[in-house]
């Protein structure tokens, strides 16, 4: 990848599209690791539900980020992924519902044998099982889930039974 060389001059007139596409997307990376990892220690339902939501939104961000020419990310961005696909496939969660281009790119992590499988294997155990005694309520299967990106498209009014 080519980078121009900009003076302060060139700022003024720059626009999110002429910059390097994977710039941000590192950046989209630490803050959705950190706020999966503060959405595993929430006990309590609004709370889960205001930082699922900002985490779907991270997650949104990142999946535009992403093109069929884009490098294989690196291991923070593929151990997210990995986390993600846990929650969803163990936990009810639906991260990555949706998210085509961060799904693609999972694909290619496992063509390359870059990404391990999320059925019952012993990691996804000791995963899960650390994630249970922060004792939030992410692996919590009582939760009160308050939104549905995938069926509704919107946040629901009227919570889950």
């Amino acid at each position: 990848m080519t980078y121009q060389v900009l003076t302060h001059r060139h700022f003024a007139s720059i626009s999110a599209a002429q910059l390097p596409v994977d710039d941000s997307l590192p950046r989209l990376t630490r803050h959705a690791a950190a706020a999966l990892a503060g959405l595993a220690l929430i006990t309590l339902q609004s709370q889960y539900d205001m930082a699922a939501f900002r985490l779907r939104g991270l997650l949104q961000q990142m999946d535009k980020q992403v093109t069929p020419d884009l490098p294989l990310p690196a291991d923070d961005t593929a151990t997210l992924l990995w986390r993600l696909q846990v929650f969803d496939a163990h936990c009810d969660t639906h991260f990555l519902t949706g998210l085509r281009k961060l799904q693609a790119w999972i694909g290619r992590l496992r063509a390359h044998d870059l990404l391990p499988s999320v059925s019952a294997s012993a990691a996804v155990a000791r995963f899960l099982e650390q994630q249970r005694s922060l004792g939030g309520l992410l692996t919590n299967p009582q939760r009160n889930q308050a939104w549905d990106p995938v069926r509704k498209g919107t946040l629901s009014t009227t919570p889950n039974p």
